[in-house]
C-alpha cells in the first residue's frame, strides 16, 4: 500500500511539473524600441514572457490587436529605466489594446491625448483578459469621445495601480461592462478650469470592483458615477460568455429571456454589483457619488474634505434596472460654511430606500444652525438611516489628512 501511495504521489508531481513546463515561455525576447521608431509592428512577434522596452525619449503611439501572453508569463510593455516614465506622444490615444490577454503596461507617461491615454477594448465580452496597468501618468485627455485617462470596455480582470490621472475632461477612469476590477493607490486630480465630469465612472454591467487607498483632489463634478448609464459596449455581460471558464447560470448576470406564455420572466440584473470603495481621501469635489442601479455595494472609510454642493445623489436607474442597493458607512465629510447646498438629493422617479446610512460623521462650523438648510427637518439624509449620523464632533487633521481627534478616529480613511 505504501508503494502504491508513493507511485501516486510521484505521478502527481510529474504531472504538475509538466503543466508548469507547458506554461513556461520558450526563450522570452526583449525588444528595445528607440524613441521615434514605429513599434506597433512588433505585435506578430510577441509571445508569452516577451518585453517591449521603451528607451529614453518620446515615443510614437501604438495599437495592438490580439496580444496574448500567459498567466505566468505576461507580455510586458515598460520603460527602460526603473525610476523613469517612458513618454508617448499621443494622438487619439497612446496605447490601444484590442482583444489582448495577459498584458502588463508599466511606467508610461501620456500627455494631451485626444480620446484616452490608454484604451482597452473588446470585440466580444471577456476577449480582453487579465490586464495590469501600473505606475502610469496621464495628463490632459480632451477633445474626442470619452476624454478620459483610461478607458476599459468588455474586460475581465483588470488592475490599475499606483497611477495618476490629471486634468482629464471626461473622467479619470472609465470602466464599461467589465468584471473583476481593482483600482488601488491611484491619484485623480484636477488643476484647471476644465473640471472633470467625474473621477471614476462605472457604466454598463460592472461586477466585482474594488477601489481602495486612493486620493482624489480638485473641483471634480462627481467622484464616483455608479450605475447611471447602460453600456456603450453593445454586447452581453462578460460574465455571461466566458470562453474558458463558464459560470453556473445562477452566477452569470444576464437580461431576462423574452416572455412567452406560461413562462416567468427573470428580473433584470442591477448594473453594478459587488462594489467596495474603501480608504479613499477626497478634497474639493462637488459630489462624492451619484448612483443609479447597484446592489451588494459599500462605500466606507472615505474622507471628503472641503465638500461642495451635495455629498450624494440618487438617480433613477436606466430602463427597468433595480434601484440603488448601497451602504455608506464610517465616512467623514467636512465643508466650509456656505459650501454645501444639501446632504443628498433624489432625482424624480428615483427610489432612495436602498441607500443605507450606517454611522457617518458630518462636520462644519456652520452646524447646527445650517442644519435646516441642508435637508428637510424630518429627513435631512435621503435613504434609510441604520445608525445615528454624528454632527457634533469636530475632526482635526494632520498634514496628511489623517484624523487626530480621538473621538473621530473611527471615521474616514484609515492610515495606509
Amino acid at each position: 500500500m505504501h508503494l502504491h501511495r508513493l507511485l501516486a504521489r510521484t505521478g502527481a508531481a510529474i504531472a504538475l511539473a509538466a503543466a508548469f513546463a507547458a506554461t513556461k515561455p520558450a526563450l522570452a525576447e526583449q525588444y528595445v524600441v528607440q524613441a521615434g521608431r514605429e513599434w506597433a509592428s512588433l505585435a506578430p512577434k510577441l509571445k508569452p514572457g516577451d518585453e517591449v522596452v521603451l528607451a529614453r525619449g518620446t515615443h510614437l503611439p501604438a495599437s495592438f490587436n490580439g496580444l496574448s501572453g500567459s498567466p505566468f508569463a505576461p507580455i510586458v510593455i515598460r520603460s527602460s529605466a526603473p525610476d523613469q516614465l517612458a513618454e508617448i506622444a499621443a494622438d487619439r490615444e497612446a496605447i490601444k489594446l484590442v482583444d489582448c490577454r495577459h498584458v502588463r503596461i508599466e511606467r508610461i507617461a501620456v500627455r494631451n491625448a485626444r480620446r484616452a491615454g490608454i484604451l482597452i477594448e473588446s470585440t466580444k465580452p471577456g476577449a480582453s483578459l487579465d490586464l495590469a496597468i501600473s505606475d502610469v501618468l496621464v495628463v490632459g485627455a480632451k477633445g474626442l469621445a470619452e476624454e478620459s485617462g483610461l478607458v476599459a470596455r468588455g474586460v475581465r480582470d483588470i488592475g490599475i495601480r499606483r497611477s495618476r490621472f490629471e486634468n482629464c475632461v471626461g473622467c479619470g477612469i472609465l470602466i464599461d461592462d467589465c468584471e473583476g476590477v481593482t483600482i488601488s493607490e491611484v491619484q485623480i486630480a484636477s488643476r484647471t478650469d476644465l473640471s472633470p465630469a467625474c473621477a471614476i465612472r462605472l457604466s454598463g454591467r460592472v461586477w466585482s470592483t474594488l477601489i481602495e487607498r486612493s486620493q482624489i483632489a480638485g473641483p471634480i463634478g462627481t467622484v464616483l458615477d455608479i450605475g447611471r448609464s447602460e453600456s456603450t459596449f453593445h454586447a452581453p455581460s462578460p460574465t455571461a460568455q466566458r470562453e474558458a471558464e463558464p459560470l453556473a447560470p445562477s452566477d452569470a448576470p444576464s437580461d431576462p429571456p423574452a416572455k412567452t406564455a406560461g413562462t416567468a420572466v427573470k428580473p433584470i440584473e442591477p448594473l453594478v454589483r459587488f462594489l467596495v470603495v474603501a480608504n479613499v481621501r477626497i478634497s474639493g469635489a462637488h459630489r462624492l457619488f451619484s448612483v443609479g442601479s447597484a446592489a451588494d455595494s459599500t462605500i466606507r472609510n472615505v474622507t471628503h474634505r472641503d465638500a461642495h454642493e451635495e455629498v450624494y445623489r440618487i438617480s433613477a436607474p436606466p430602463g427597468k434596472r433595480p434601484p440603488v442597493g448601497l451602504r455608506l458607512s464610517e465616512c467623514l465629510v467636512t465643508w466650509s460654511p456656505g459650501a454645501l447646498r444639501q446632504f443628498g438629493g433624489v432625482d424624480p422617479d428615483a427610489e432612495s430606500r436602498g441607500l443605507l446610512l450606517g454611522p457617518n460623521l458630518w462636520w462644519s462650523n456652520e452646524l447646527p444652525a445650517a442644519l435646516p438648510l441642508l435637508g428637510p427637518s424630518e429627513k435631512p439624509f435621503p435613504g434609510t438611516i441604520e445608525s445615528d449620523q454624528i454632527l457634533n464632533i469636530e475632526p482635526k487633521f494632520d498634514a496628511r489628512s489623517r484624523v487626530i481627534t480621538p473621538e473621530a478616529k473611527s471615521f474616514g480613511a484609515e492610515d495606509a
